[in-house]
């Protein structure tokens, strides 16, 4: 493990990110996981700040939603949702089937009037 020589460089670069506006990408991972990271570095490379929850969420709760309790983790998805000035829907044939966690945020999405579509 490496210790950190400055720790309020990194903090103060956190607040900076935290004070900028939030691109979040919402997907369906079993068809538009690849289409998603291929948005999320498209966006990156334009500088924006992004929230997909591949990167955003602790490992232990995006690849194994079983062990998290599943309504802390709709609510902390829902609420940077919210947060975000834009939703990335990926396009991908499953993306938005009903039922599907996909289809809760496009409609949130769309209800709010910030969904932007891209094809997977």
């Amino acid at each position: 493990m490496r210790e950190v020589a400055n720790p309020q460089v990194l903090e103060r670069h956190a607040a900076a990110i935290r004070q900028r506006p939030m691109h979040f990408i919402s997907y369906r991972l079993a068809d538009g996981t690849r289409a998603a990271f291929q948005q999320a570095g498209r966006l990156m490379a334009k500088g924006q700040v992004v929230f997909w929850d591949r990167w955003c969420l602790p490992r232990s709760m995006a690849e194994r939603r079983e062990v998290a309790d599943a309504q802390a983790l709709d609510d902390h998805l829902m609420c940077k949702l919210e947060a975000s000035v834009l939703v990335w829907a990926v396009l991908s044939p499953k993306y938005a089937a009903p039922g599907s966690y996909s289809a809760r945020e496009y409609q949130r999405a769309t209800t709010a009037g910030k969904c932007r579509q891209v094809r997977a």
